[in-house]
């Protein structure tokens, strides 16, 4: 099922990409993160510190210094992701709210490419309603681990950056007072990564996923697979193998709010 689920929620997965000469030496990082389409505006949604993390690299660094991208898995050569223009990128953390979530919305430009390109699909409403009634027979986790990426310098200028998805298995726990997180939250998703069935000595770690979507999914006669998304990622627990995100219904309801109160004045 995670195979399947990586090959189906490919498209869904929108990394950005940070290069370049960050803090005096030659760097790629990868953020994990996904796209939201509400109102024919598209939405990436990651988390929080991830934004906090982004920020910082581009107020410590000479703008020249670094390159963004977009990972749409466009598959035209030369043309495998779209550039990012920092001068427009003004994304929102909402930390300070005590909310480890974060929201960019993509510009004119950047929409424009990402519709047309087939291989990157979009998030929609009807995919996060109605999620108390859903009943998921599992919960997965998708993002880029830190652990399963690779950097190969060709020259001095290039060097070839790889990474892989991964779709990892997730058991829904309830929240109790008992749960080892530093904050806790009752109002967040916590739940445990479990063993692959065919391969339970595979090991992956969490970093590099924060931003991630956390789906539900079950099987259903007319449609193959329904799905609903619940979260995103943001915290978790290397010896317990606890996850815990941050339900998507609240930003939901901020942006609802948002888009009422302008189409109001």
């Amino acid at each position: 099922m995670c195979a399947t689920c990586s090959n189906l929620f490919k498209g869904y997965i929108l990394g950005l990409m940070l290069s370049g000469q960050m803090y005096d030496r030659g760097q790629t990082v990868l953020f994990s993160g996904f796209l939201l389409e509400f109102e024919n505006t598209l939405i990436w949604f990651t988390a929080g510190h991830v934004i906090d993390w982004i920020n910082k690299i581009l107020s410590d660094n000479p703008p020249e210094n670094v390159r963004g991208r977009w990972i749409d898995w466009e598959n035209i050569p030369g043309a495998e992701s779209i550039p990012v223009n920092f001068k427009e990128f003004h994304p929102f953390s909402g930390r300070d709210y005590s909310h480890d979530l974060g929201m960019y919305i993509l510009g004119p430009l950047e929409t424009e490419i990402i519709t047309k390109n087939k291989h990157s699909i979009c998030f929609h409403i009807g995919q996060v309603t109605d999620l108390q009634n859903f009943q998921p027979e599992g919960y997965y986790l998708l993002g880029f681990p830190e652990n399963l990426r690779e950097q190969t310098r060709i020259d001095r200028v290039q060097a070839l950056f790889k990474s892989t998805l991964v779709c990892l298995p997730i058991e829904k726990i309830p929240f109790s007072t008992g749960l080892p997180f530093e904050k806790p939250n009752p109002n967040a998703f916590h739940g445990k990564i479990i063993d692959f069935p065919d391969s339970p000595n595979t090991q992956f770690t969490v970093p590099g996923m924060s931003g991630g979507p956390v789906i539900g999914i079950k099987r259903d006669p007319l449609k193959g697979i329904d799905y609903r998304l619940y979260a995103i990622q943001s915290d978790w627990l290397s010896e317990s193998r606890l996850i815990r995100a941050e339900p998507i219904l609240e930003p939901i309801q901020w942006i609802e709010e948002i888009w009422s109160s302008s189409r109001a004045n």
